[in-house]
């Protein structure tokens, strides 16, 4: 029980570029620097296609935002989603101590990617060769978090990427809504090293509540210098839209 169900390798999808698209589909590129995008099934939801393909456009068009904020970007893992079904149902990952934190809030984030990259055989806290983005089906409070090398979304972030809308991680009354493809990069930024830093409008402060489909936040001048300019970074921006590397 447990592990992994099924991967896909696409072709592109909204907002990004696949076979044929700039960049050209696979590099031929093997045991490089990847970022796997993984569709999270507790064990007790059931398995989408639906969903799993609205994860593979979300990365399509997520390594062609990349590639517009610094002219460069990351390769997307073969298969471009990772579908795991957890071995837990959604309530054991929300209320159980994960061993690493002693806020409750964060329990789950803890115990999905501690998970998460056991099944991927990612070991260690920080790979220096793979990061992940994951989609799990259940919604927990729009708790979402970015540490242990990736960024971990919930459940209403895996529900509006088909409309390319919002999502509301806080509940009324701060009822403050983020937009999808904005949501997922804040978080990731802060794999890639940046903390809040400003000004307000950017994607690293408040810019991912702001913004309106098709328009999207960015990270500015500042900001995308310090990405470029830290060492931990160095090799992950090598790639084209469309481009994967199998690990």
């Amino acid at each position: 029980m447990g592990g992994t169900i099924a991967g896909a390798s696409g072709s592109g999808g909204q907002g990004g570029a696949g076979s044929g698209g700039s960049g050209g589909g696979k590099s031929g590129c093997t045991g490089g620097k990847v970022v796997h995008f993984v569709y999270f099934v507790e064990s007790d939801q059931t398995y989408s296609e639906t969903l799993r393909a609205d994860v593979e456009r979300q990365a399509f068009a997520f390594q062609n935002y990349w590639f517009g904020q610094l002219d460069r970007t990351f390769y997307l893992s073969e298969p471009v989603v990772e579908v795991i079904r957890g071995d837990h149902p959604g309530a054991w990952y929300v209320d159980t101590p994960d061993g690493i934190q002693n806020d409750p809030r964060w329990y789950r984030l803890g115990n999905l990617s501690t998970e998460i990259r056991r099944k991927l055989g990612i070991a260690g806290n920080n790979s220096p060769n793979r990061r992940v983005v994951a989609y799990p089906m259940l919604r927990s409070d729009g708790h979402v978090g970015a540490n242990y090398g990736g960024a971990w979304m919930d459940g209403d972030d895996l529900s509006c990427i088909a409309t390319n809308g919002f999502t509301y991680p806080y509940p009324p009354p701060q009822d403050s809504r983020a937009h999808c493809l904005g949501h997922v990069a804040h978080e990731f930024v802060h794999v890639l090293g940046l903390g809040h830093e400003g000004p307000d409008d950017n994607c690293m402060m408040y810019g991912f509540y702001e913004s309106l489909p098709p328009e999207m936040c960015d990270f500015g001048s500042a900001n995308v210098a310090s990405i470029l300019a830290d060492s931990g970074n160095a090799g992950w921006l090598s790639a084209m839209p469309g481009q994967t590397c199998a690990f």
